[in-house]
């Protein structure tokens, strides 16, 4: 049934996103090309392509908004307003459905990643490219860095991304409580986690460095501070995910409080 979720959330989705993604996608690809033509002779084209670099940057950042936008959309839509109550009718259990909206919702937002990593790299040739590569590599082993601060670095960058979803999905999940205004209070819950996580991770950090914690990994060589660091924030990072994800199935399941 999971899967079946799955499936729809990407048709849901995809069938909102696919169009406002072609059309940004033309202006990106028209844009780049246009820069290209920045060292032409005609003052026309110098201008339209020096004009093309802020459109081309703007319609990046408008890609991974909208998506981002639709993806938080979704969840409200189809959990807290009248569609809730044909999705809490369904056959499967609450987490089974908040798993499927997120899992989804981060996968569609690797989208905008990928076509900005994309146009990033076609501002090199292949030469240019792979001496970048041969160069990263060579300096990265040099300096003794290993396979595992990769793994974390990549682990730390992937939960990232999904607690940033889930922050919605709780502060909707909050504001649902209220019997009005519940965009409102999502919102204000919204600025209430931040505010939170914020003034936690500063005491957090605070304790450790009168712990003397950070001091012990100063003392290691440049690899063990870097892989320390990014250990201790993938793991206090993954645990403020669980616990928001435990929140939001909580709420749903127990004070869901529909319109």
């Amino acid at each position: 049934m999971v899967l079946k979720l799955i499936k729809h959330e990407f048709k849901y989705l995809g069938r909102y996103l696919l169009l406002i993604w072609t059309g940004l996608l033309l202006m990106i690809v028209s844009q780049r090309f246009l820069v290209e033509l920045r060292d032409s002779d005609i003052m026309l084209l110098e201008i339209a392509a020096g004009m093309a670099v802020p459109v081309l940057i703007f319609s990046l950042i408008a890609m991974h908004l909208v998506t981002f936008v639709v993806v938080i959309l979704r969840f409200y839509q189809n959990m807290f307003t009248g569609e809730g109550y044909l999705t809490f009718t369904l056959p499967v259990k609450i987490w089974q459905i908040i798993f499927s909206k997120l899992l989804v919702g981060f996968v569609i937002m690797l989208v905008p990643l990928a076509v900005t990593i994309a146009v990033g790299l076609s501002f090199l040739n292949i030469s240019q490219f792979t001496e970048i590569v041969i160069e990263g590599i060579r300096y990265y082993w040099q300096s003794g860095y290993s396979l595992i601060t990769l793994v974390l670095i990549g682990l730390t960058m992937m939960v990232g991304m999904i607690i940033q979803i889930v922050d919605f999905y709780l502060a909707m999940s909050f504001g649902q409580l209220a019997n009005r205004n519940k965009v409102v209070f999502s919102i204000i819950s919204y600025i209430g986690i931040y505010t939170v996580k914020q003034l936690v991770s500063t005491v957090l950090m605070a304790g450790l460095f009168m712990s003397g914690y950070l001091e012990s990994l100063n003392d290691k060589f440049l690899p063990g501070t870097i892989n320390g660091m990014m250990g201790l924030t993938l793991l206090m990072t993954t645990a403020l995910l669980v616990l928001e994800w435990l929140l939001v199935n909580y709420l749903c399941k127990n004070k869901l409080n529909l319109e």
